[in-house]
C-alpha cells in the first residue's frame, strides 16, 4: 500500500521541524569546534608582547621606567625608586587556569621633601597603584612571564612603572585603630 503523496503545506511542515530541530544542533556543533580551536592556539601561543618584538626589546611607555630586582632609578620629579620584592602567581604561558593570577612589585620610594615609602602594587588584585610625591604609580607589566615548564629566577625579572600625576587623588588614610561599636537602637519597649 502506497501512502498518498504529500503535500505542498505537509512538505513545508516537516521542512521547518527539521530546519528547527537542526538549527541548534549546527549551532553548537560550530560553537564547541571554535571553542577547541581557540584552547589549542592559546596553549600553543606565546605570551603577546606589546609593540611587537621581543621581551626584552619592549618599548616602555613615556612617564614609564623598567627596573630589574633592587636597581635604583630616580625620575624626572626626584622620585628614587627601588624593586625590593616580586611576586608572581601568574598563571604559565600556555597553560589553562582557573584564574590569571597576579604580579606584584614592592617597592621602596624616597623624595627629598618627604618620609621614604614602602608599597605594593599589583596587576590583579589591590592595590593596583599607589600615590606618593604627586604622582600614581602603577605596575603596567612583569616580564618574563611563567612558562608550563619554565620558572623564572627574581633575578631575570623586569618590572615596568608606570608614573603619571596624580590629579585629586590622596595618599591611603591612615590606620586609626578598630572601629568602636555604636550603641544600639532603643526598642519601643525601652522607651
Amino acid at each position: 500500500m502506497q501512502s498518498a503523496p504529500k503535500t505542498r503545506t505537509q512538505r513545508l511542515k516537516t521542512a521547518g521541524i527539521i530546519a528547527v530541530v537542526s538549527l541548534p544542533v549546527a549551532v553548537l556543533l560550530i560553537a564547541y569546534a571554535n571553542h577547541s580551536l581557540r584552547q589549542q592556539a592559546i596553549a600553543n601561543a606565546e605570551p603577546p608582547v606589546p609593540g611587537g618584538g621581543k621581551e626584552d626589546e619592549k618599548p616602555v611607555p613615556a612617564g614609564g621606567v623598567a627596573l630589574k630586582l633592587n636597581e635604583l632609578h630616580t625620575t624626572k620629579d626626584g622620585i628614587t625608586v627601588k624593586v625590593v620584592e616580586i611576586t608572581d602567581s601568574r598563571c604559565p604561558a600556555g597553560a589553562q587556569c582557573v584564574w590569571a593570577g597576579n604580579a606584584g612589585a614592592t617597592l621602596e620610594l624616597s623624595h627629598k621633601d618627604l618620609k621614604p615609602a614602602t608599597v605594593k602594587v599589583n596587576s590583579n588584585i589591590q592595590p593596583r597603584e599607589a600615590v606618593y610625591a604627586g604622582n600614581k604609580i602603577t605596575l603596567l607589566d612583569l616580564t618574563p612571564r611563567p612558562g608550563r615548564d619554565k620558572a623564572v629566577d627574581k633575578a631575570e625579572y623586569v618590572v615596568t612603572l608606570q608614573f603619571s600625576p596624580a590629579t585629586g587623588e590622596t595618599q591611603p588614610a591612615p590606620d586609626l585603630g578598630p572601629a568602636v561599636p555604636l550603641p544600639a537602637p532603643e526598642t519601643e519597649t525601652e522607651r
